[in-house]
């Protein structure tokens, strides 16, 4: 059996498919650099020095609580 397509129709088929790759790839390429950005941000949030603050008279406790 063999199938006879038109030109116009050809050429139809080959643009919506290079167009839906196209779509595709940024598609893939727009999740993989969001994941990189959390990924760092984590990374980030994770080895930064963590050095709390003491209140004015020397505690590391909220003003008003006591222990």
């Amino acid at each position: 059996m063999i199938v006879c397509i038109s030109f116009k129709v050809q050429d139809e088929l080959i643009y919506l498919i290079d167009h839906a790759v196209t779509l595709s790839k940024a598609a893939i390429l727009g999740i993989a650099i969001g994941a990189l950005v959390i990924l760092f941000m984590i990374l980030l949030a994770a080895c930064r020095p963590h050095n709390p603050t003491s209140f004015a008279d020397g505690s590391f406790d909220k003003p008003g609580t006591s222990s």
